[in-house]
């Protein structure tokens, strides 16, 4: 088995969403006859803890990125992450960027990522970005659409609204606010307990996807109940993000991005119109766009692990 070192390993993070994303990542690695190794995570410095990681794993036939969420605005864990393939190349190992998200970066961030041996985002205005700066991305939807098919949801009848956060403070106050006052159910998307050991986590994100699937509608501010809304054909509306990630996957699943609403006060008065629930046509394209992910996450993988196979072949670490 050929040993990958997994960096920006968002697991940690203690959020249903990226549970559902590394869930992905390893088990389809693993099935490939891959050793995924997590050495970096979310939130962590990587710039200066770089070559020490390498010096440790010389065994290592590359490193996987998770671009989950975090290439953005410029940022320095964005700039961080964007180094990482010429740091691996000059430590003559490939570098592969997947489940990437791209908005409002310097010219200098895209120069790095073309260092990349591959590129793979998970929207339609992250390849477009991509592609303006000279960089072959390939699109593959979100990882969490992968974990969550590999669930056996219950047949149930859906009853009553689950209100989740936002990643704005305020808006997330609102929001729980709202659920009270409609006697909705409230589920933020960041656990309160820490949950150190995999299936721990994986468990928790897995209650979360059945009780979205239960309900009626769920009403959100967090890209990864969109994304769970859309796997389990739940009706949703949803509130925008720190980008515009929601939209982004909106356009790629329906065309349009009308179940985004601009305010609460939109929001309500969307409620008080009647029902969400999905239309005809909507269904049509949300079996069309998983079936396409099913897809394009099969071929990125098996990219990734033909990609390695000329590298040392080496057991998992413990």
């Amino acid at each position: 088995m050929r040993k990958l070192l997994i960096f920006n390993d968002t697991s940690r993070y203690q959020h249903y969403g990226c549970d559902l994303v590394m869930e992905s990542v390893f088990r389809n690695l693993r099935n490939r006859k891959q050793a995924p190794l997590s050495v970096h995570w979310v939130g962590t410095a990587v710039e200066t803890r770089f070559d020490k990681i390498i010096r440790r794993h010389p065994d290592a036939a590359a490193i996987i990125v998770n671009g989950e969420g975090v290439i953005h605005h410029d940022r320095k864990h964005a700039k961080g992450l964007a180094s990482l393939a010429r740091r691996a190349g000059a430590n003559g190992l490939p570098a592969y960027l997947i489940n990437a998200a791209l908005f409002d970066n310097s010219a200098a961030l895209y120069r790095d990522l073309a260092h990349y041996q591959a590129v793979y985002v998970r929207d339609g205005a992250s390849l477009r970005e991509a592609r303006v700066h000279g960089i072959d991305a390939q699109l593959v939807p979100d990882l969490s659409f992968d974990s969550i098919a590999a669930f056996a949801l219950p047949d149930r009848t859906r009853a009553g609204t689950l209100v989740t956060d936002s990643v704005h403070p305020a808006l997330s106050a609102e929001l729980a606010a709202l659920a009270r006052q409609t006697q909705s159910g409230w589920m933020p998307m960041r656990r309160r307990i820490a949950m150190p050991a995999s299936w721990m986590r994986w468990f928790g994100a897995q209650r979360f996807v059945r009780r979205v699937a239960a309900c009626e509608q769920v009403l959100t501010g967090r890209f990864h109940a969109v994304t769970t809304c859309i796997a389990t054909r739940t009706p949703f509306l949803a509130m925008s993000s720190n980008t515009p990630k929601i939209e982004a996957l909106l356009d790629d699943v329906f065309g349009q991005d009308e179940r985004v609403v601009p305010s609460l006060a939109a929001l309500r008065e969307r409620l008080q119109q009647g029902a969400t629930t999905f239309r005809e046509v909507e269904m049509q394209a949300i079996a069309a766009y998983l079936t396409r992910g099913t897809a394009s996450t099969r071929q990125m993988f098996d990219h990734v692990a033909h990609a390695t196979a000329s590298q040392q072949n080496v057991e998992p670490s413990a």
